[in-house]
């Protein structure tokens, strides 16, 4: 869930940053909320549990 609220807060920033140094830092953390979403949707197909459905709209 954190990382759900993250990435769209990231992916906001994304699009208003300037500063190209701090966009790069930004898309990286934006990469990781990404994997790190997968990574949880992928362990509860794993153990056929249902993943909540705001982590699989991201």
């Amino acid at each position: 869930m954190n990382d759900s609220m993250s990435n769209l807060i990231f992916n906001y920033f994304l699009k208003t940053v300037k500063d190209p140094e701090i966009k790069e830092v930004i898309l990286y953390a934006f990469d990781l909320t990404v994997k790190h979403q997968e990574e949880v949707i992928r362990i509860f197909n794993q153990e056929k549990t249902p993943a909540s459905k705001r982590l699989q709209s991201e």
